[in-house]
């Protein structure tokens, strides 16, 4: 073997040598992504098509989601996956993924007088005790004569959200 090659396989071993050194370098560089199972708090808001803000964490009080738990609203938790701390994303939420539609089943005529006096009024919220056993909100839609129609769908159903949010911290499963 002549200096030539000798010179050409130290090189080409030096290549490679630091090749390699720089892929390992970037691999064990790389931040951790979002996967199902981790603990991952966010900071968020939650706004109407009109702009109107619904809810939000509060500075210093992030929301806690468990990926793959639905701790949250489920395309939520699926656009999470693969985020880096620091990765911001907006979720358009169509009211199938959020709250669900509105069910014309929900809707109901009741007489008037069986309403409390002070909801005797349009717009008017007041609390049923579900099925499940679970406290539920009801809308007064509209009163016509003596007969009160009655929302019992979410307040938000119908309605599509966008959820705002940024990764703040992973904690790994």
């Amino acid at each position: 073997m002549n200096t030539k090659d000798n010179t050409l396989n130290i090189f080409s071993f030096i290549k490679t040598v630091v090749v390699t050194g720089l892929l390992l370098a970037s691999v064990s560089l790389q931040a951790a992504v979002v996967k199902t199972g981790d603990i991952v708090d966010i900071q968020y808001t939650l706004t109407l098509v009109n702009g109107k803000q619904i809810a939000a964490s509060r500075t210093g009080q992030p929301m806690r989601v468990e990926v793959g738990k639905n701790t949250t609203f489920p395309l939520v938790e699926i656009t999470l996956l693969n985020m880096k701390v620091g990765d911001e994303k907006k979720v358009i939420l169509q009211p199938k993924h959020a709250y669900g539609l509105i069910d014309p089943k929900r809707i109901r005529t009741v007489d008037l007088n069986k309403l409390p006096k002070k909801s005797r009024k349009v717009g008017a919220t007041l609390f049923a005790t579900a099925p499940d056993g679970k406290e539920q909100e009801v809308l007064v839609q509209s009163i016509n004569g003596d007969k009160a129609v009655l929302n019992f769908n979410h307040p938000l159903a119908g309605q599509t959200l966008f959820f705002n949010m940024k990764v703040l911290s992973i904690k790994p499963k």
